[in-house]
């Protein structure tokens, strides 16, 4: 879903390359990796 902002529509799905994807993929995990100490 964060691909369909970047263009309009589903303009930017159509063309993702599979590194993009990966690296947003990445990105995430990185952004909702968090630890707890207790």
């Amino acid at each position: 879903a964060s691909f369909c902002v970047e263009k309009f529509g589903i303009e930017k799905i159509l063309n993702l390359k599979e590194e993009e994807v990966k690296a947003r993929v990445q990105e995430f995990v990185r952004l909702s990796s968090f630890t707890i100490e207790a």
